[in-house]
């Protein structure tokens, strides 16, 4: 138990740490305790808008930056990405996850799409 003050008062709250570098969940009492809980519930309920400054027709969005409207994936630009993987560790066959067989048709169209974009490649063997 810790002593956590927030926008409600002083209140003891259990506090877990996850191992490994696992995501730390913030439960229902901390965000009570921050005052937060309106907030979030806001953010993931309410309907989001853009409202334009202008009043402008899509044609015209799209003729002004073509390049953000074009077909395909972008480049980062920005940044290098990099994985770093540690030492020694052997990959780990998963069987694959169950799919529907409605779903087929559907998932492998999808499937050839990333491969002709270059996102993905196929394999033999896994």
């Amino acid at each position: 138990m810790v002593t956590v003050e927030g926008d409600t008062g002083t209140r003891k709250l259990v506090l877990r740490v996850a191992k490994n570098g696992a995501t730390n969940v913030m439960g229902q009492d901390w965000i009570n305790a921050f005052g937060a809980s309106e907030t979030l519930r806001s953010l993931l309920t309410n309907k989001k808008e853009v409202n334009a400054v202008e009043s402008r027709t899509q044609n015209d969005v799209c003729t002004e930056f073509p390049e953000v409207f074009e077909d395909g994936l972008g480049h980062c630009t920005k940044v290098k990405a990099h994985v770093e993987l540690k030492d020694g560790v052997v990959p780990v066959f998963r069987k694959p996850f169950p799919l529907a067989f409605a779903m087929h048709d559907a998932v492998g169209k999808e499937l050839e799409r990333y491969v002709d974009m270059g996102v993905l490649t196929p394999i033999d063997r896994s």
